[in-house]
Order: structure tokens, then C-alpha cells, then sequence
């Protein structure tokens, strides 16, 4: 099995995110290889097309915009980057990045984005995950009354989402960091605010099945707009990820960060 091993393109980081951005990126970490009959299937070296995989996974299930078609209105995306690579431990593995559409629903998009990137990495080869950083463009500002109504809110989506983790085998169960950030300056949130609406529900217990924390989420320093904590999640996988990064997304924007967030997935 001869695969080459092609350099990581970087993808677009909080750094370069800016209040009107639209991009959403996705770095996994960790160890990967071509499954047999993909690596055999290019014997010189050349490798599979991960970028055409995804976008072709999406258009299937209509959540990708394609080139020359008309936009459908459920369309979520359209990808502008997207790759994989051997990887020894802790190396880059996979890269995707696509722009979102107007027609992205909350707490849909980023579920169904990680999803469709894991799928595209499972039909090529074999991810044993380390890391992921999730890049997440700002949601459409919520209604006032809607967001003081209740601080146990939760976009419908992420509610629906948590019911397929039921099933994990409470043995596949991993500890995990997580760190939550944004690098604009201004009026980007409130931190302390989003602190207390993840310790609400946490105790209120409904999602102990996908997700706990082992300690208090902290805060960095006083005035900053990012927060991280310790905790399990129900298994080390981009799906749980995933759910995870839209739930935090959605509490987020609800606590009035209306900007581009990097969400940070360690395993331990």
C-alpha cells in the first residue's frame, strides 16, 4: 500500500474571522490511514479525492450547494475546501471549510457539517481522533424575549441531535478539554453569562448521556470572551463532537456571541 503523504493546507482560524463572515472550518487531529482498497486503488500515489466525496455526500442528502445549480432552499453550505492526509498521532488528518447559506437553520448546520465530514473520512480510511478544532460563523441575532425566556433554551435541533447518542456503549466514554474562544474585541458576549447557562444544564441533567463536566467551567481572566472546562464525552468520535460544538454554538449566540467562535475538542 503506497499512499503519499501530502502537506496540510491550512484553513481558515478565528484569527482571520471577522463579525460578517459566513466561513465554517473543521481540523481533525490524530492518527489516519487509506483504508487497503483505497490506497489500491491509486497505484501511483495520487490521493483520493476527499473534496469530491463530501461535496457529492452532501449534494445527496441536500445540504451542499452544487457549482452550476440552482441553490436548493434547504442547502446549508458550499464547500470551498476540503482534504485528507496520513497522519502519524497528533498530526493534521483531515480539513474541510465551506461557506454557510442564509438557509442554514440553527443548530442544524454544524451537526450536519461535522456528520457529512465524518462520513467522507470514514468511506476513505480509518481516524483514530486526538483533536478537533471547529470554526463557527455567527448566527442571526435572536430575538430578545425569546433569549431571556428561558436559560434552559436549546435550538430544537440539538434536542433531536442528543437522542442518537442513547445507543454509545457507556465503555467507549472519553475525558476530554475543552476550550471555547474568539480573538474580536468589542462587544462579542458575555462569558460569565454563558458560564451559567452551561452550569444550568448540566444540573438540570437532560444531555448526562452525551456529555458531563468533571469540574466548574473557569474562566480565563476577568472581561475575557472565552471560557474552557474538563468533562466526558459519551465517545471520541466526530459525531459526538460535533453535537457538542453545535450545543456550545447555540448557548453561545444565545449568550450574546455574535461572532465568529473556535471551539476546541482535546481527548485525553
Amino acid at each position: 500500500m503506497n499512499v503519499s503523504r501530502k502537506s496540510p493546507t491550512p484553513i481558515v482560524g478565528i484569527s482571520s474571522g471577522n463579525p460578517g463572515d459566513r466561513t465554517m472550518s473543521l481540523g481533525a487531529y490524530g492518527t489516519f490511514r487509506f483504508h487497503e482498497w483505497v490506497a489500491r486503488s491509486n497505484p501511483d500515489g495520487a490521493l483520493a479525492d476527499a473534496y469530491g466525496v463530501f461535496r457529492n455526500r452532501g449534494a445527496a442528502l441536500g445540504w451542499e450547494r452544487h457549482g452550476g445549480s440552482p441553490e436548493p432552499a434547504s442547502s446549508l453550505w458550499g464547500i470551498e475546501e476540503g482534504d485528507v492526509y496520513e497522519a502519524q498521532p497528533g498530526e493534521l488528518a483531515a480539513a474541510f471549510q465551506v461557506s454557510r447559506t442564509d438557509a442554514a437553520p440553527d443548530g442544524v448546520a454544524v451537526q450536519a457539517f461535522v456528520s457529512c465530514v465524518s462520513e467522507a473520512i470514514d468511506r476513505l480510511g480509518t481516524l483514530t481522533l486526538t483533536r478537533v478544532q471547529i470554526l463557527v460563523p455567527p448566527e442571526a441575532v435572536r430575538d430578545a424575549s425569546e433569549a431571556s425566556s428561558s436559560g434552559k433554551q436549546l435550538a430544537a435541533a440539538i434536542h433531536d441531535g442528543a437522542v442518537w447518542f442513547l445507543f454509545d456503549d457507556d465503555r467507549a466514554e472519553a475525558r476530554m478539554h475543552i476550550d471555547l474562544r474568539t480573538r474580536l474585541e468589542g462587544d462579542c458576549g458575555n462569558a460569565r453569562s454563558l458560564r451559567d447557562w452551561l452550569m444550568d444544564i448540566v444540573a438540570d441533567g437532560r444531555f448526562a448521556h452525551v456529555w458531563t463536566l468533571e469540574e466548574d467551567v473557569t474562566l480565563p481572566h476577568t472581561g475575557s470572551h472565552s471560557l474552557s472546562f474538563d468533562g466526558r464525552l459519551c465517545d471520541r468520535s466526530l459525531e459526538a463532537t460535533g453535537w457538542l460544538s453545535a450545543f456550545l454554538s447555540d448557548g453561545a449566540h444565545r449568550n450574546g456571541f455574535n461572532c465568529p467562535l473556535e471551539i476546541e475538542v482535546t481527548f485525553r
